[in-house]
């Protein structure tokens, strides 16, 4: 082989790895927005239109530990506006949300606000932080009985008991929307709902 040949092969390879590096570098940065768009799938390919349980439907019952070894039950969520939420750590759309709660955003809230982690290292980061009821979900149970696999997902309880709406926040703001609804006791729309936790 002469010289010339060995640099051109030579080129055609480091072309192959920078086109390699490139198409890597791009499905890394697309990953986040191709879990999304698997969520809101998901979410509208549910029985009814809908992933997790309807607006309406009596919060099932439950009894579940909290990281610092209380007790939280269905019957905690009745009397006042809650909101259960279920995260995990790898979810993109979750990271924000972490975030923010560890930073004692949910404070603002002003409801009672119950994170569902499913691993037992967050539940207990989110632990310390203000207003956050946190418990450690691994086997799933809390999202078995809430009829849901997709995270961030968020169900607002109204006072008697039912879940007034459900959503996909990616923010405690999109959270505070959430609230507002269920507080003012209002109809909400699904379609008003998704089009604000969604975009």
């Amino acid at each position: 082989m002469s010289g010339a040949w060995i640099a051109a092969f030579l080129a055609l390879w480091v072309v192959v790895l920078l086109l390699g590096l490139l198409v890597l570098g791009t499905l890394r940065r697309i990953a986040p927005l191709l879990e999304r768009a698997e969520s809101h799938l998901a979410a509208s390919s549910g029985a009814a239109g809908r992933l997790g349980l309807e607006p309406g439907v009596p919060v099932p019952k439950f009894q579940v530990a909290t990281v610092e070894g209380a007790t939280v039950t269905d019957a905690d969520l009745r009397g006042k506006t809650s909101i259960v939420l279920f995260i995990r750590r790898g979810c993109p759309a979750c990271a924000p949300l972490i975030d923010q709660l560890k930073g004692g955003e949910a404070a603002k809230l002003g409801i009672q606000l119950v994170v569902a982690a499913e691993e037992e290292s967050l539940a207990e980061e989110l632990a310390s932080a203000e207003a956050v009821t946190a418990i450690a979900q691994p086997d799933r149970s809390l999202a078995n009985a809430f009829q849901t696999n997709a995270t961030p997902h968020a169900f607002a309880v109204a006072t008697s008991g039912v879940v007034a709406e459900s959503g996909f926040p990616n923010s405690v703001e999109q959270l505070e929307v959430l609230a507002a609804l269920v507080r003012e006791g209002g109809d909400v729309s699904t379609e008003g709902l998704s089009t604000v936790l969604t975009t």
